[in-house]
């Protein structure tokens, strides 16, 4: 069985002020907390702090790492992170420890990903499997972040949004019953001043009850459409309607967005790597 591990850095943390980057550790160690809920199924290790701001975590597979960092990406935006995902052996089993205290082929193929996402400027992640998928993937991935490094704060708020509406989603990585926790952490992100001064604001009470209304996009579902990911879009109908609700702004505005920002172009590509994931990396 291979195992994935996921390290996680903080860019460029050193020229946060100390309350700034106290602030945004405190908040993404809240995020960690309800990612590593709703991750709970494809979990061996939790995603940690290890050592300064650099967080990691050990997984049954090597599609869950993706959907979480991605998920992390979005919440704490425009905080920047980068990643290294590893996908190999675990060796040294510390069963009672933590992620930190573990070892083997996969932490250590993940500690070279992160150093090569640290000399590349063009990309925020970096998959090390020392097989030939890994220039594929990386490949596909670095495409996608070149369309969201062009994105403005408010369409990252809709990325955001649509996101929390109908989530990327594979069934046996990802429990469902925890996503509405989300909500907790939008609510306590408004409450923090570096995220006032260099992001977006939203109410986040006008959507108490989005886990209720959620349409997830089953990712397993479209790997087995012999159709192309393209005939069922991403997309689900009525989301610019509901976005536009919480925005306070008219659905036009927030299709012209959708339209502009490339939202269903990344979601199609974030789709398209995670099935690739799925299909050649499962050892």
């Amino acid at each position: 069985m291979k195992y994935s591990v996921l390290m996680i850095d903080i860019v460029n943390s050193k020229k946060l002020s100390n309350v700034d980057r106290e602030d945004i550790q405190i908040f993404i160690k809240k995020s960690l907390n309800v990612l590593n809920e709703v991750f709970k199924p494809s979990l061996v290790f939790d995603v940690v702090f290890s050592a300064g701001d650099e967080v990691q975590g050990l997984f049954k597979n090597p599609v869950a790492p993706f959907l979480y960092f991605r998920l992390l990406r979005m919440i704490i935006d425009p905080v920047k992170i980068r990643c290294g995902i590893g996908i190999g052996d675990w060796e040294v089993k510390i069963k009672d420890g933590m992620s930190t205290e573990q070892d083997g082929s996969a932490y250590h193929l993940a500690r070279e990903a992160i150093e090569v996402a640290h000399k590349k400027s063009e990309i925020n992640i970096i998959f090390k499997s020392n097989t030939k998928n890994d220039y594929y993937i990386n490949s596909l991935i670095s495409a996608t972040y070149e369309f969201a490094q062009k994105q403005t704060n408010q369409q990252r708020l809709v990325s955001l949004l649509i996101e929390l509406f109908s989530p990327l989603y594979l069934e046996r990585d990802m429990s469902l019953d925890d996503f509405g926790k989300f909500i907790f952490l939008l609510k306590n992100r408004d409450s923090i001043d570096y995220f006032k001064l260099n992001s977006f604001t939203l109410d986040s009470s006008k959507f108490e009850n989005i886990s209720e209304e959620y349409n997830p996009i089953d990712i397993l579902e479209k790997l087995n459409n012999s159709e192309s990911i393209y005939d069922k879009p991403t997309m689900i109908k009525g989301i610019s309607f509901k976005v536009s609700d919480i925005l306070e702004t008219s659905r036009q505005n927030i299709e012209k967005s959708i339209k502009s920002s490339n939202v269903e172009i990344l979601r199609n590509l974030d789709l398209t790597a995670l099935m690739f994931i799925y299909d050649n990396y499962r050892g």
